[in-house]
């Protein structure tokens, strides 16, 4: 990760995050989902409900 290169060249989470042109918020986050979830945690998902609720009126 690109994050993890800067930070080993001695970079700030400050500095990286401005570097990459996000919040440090987003970098720990990141950082967090990559711990958790792996490289597939990095890839972007689909934000709409895996259902739509139908609900039926009556």
């Amino acid at each position: 990760m690109l994050w993890d290169a800067l930070r080993q060249k001695g970079t700030s989470s400050f500095e990286a995050a401005e570097l990459l042109g996000v919040p440090r918020s987003t970098l720990y986050r990141w950082k967090k989902k990559l711990r958790e979830e792996g490289p597939r945690g990095l890839e972007p998902r689909s934000r709409r409900p895996r259902e739509s609720g139908n609900l039926v009126g009556g």
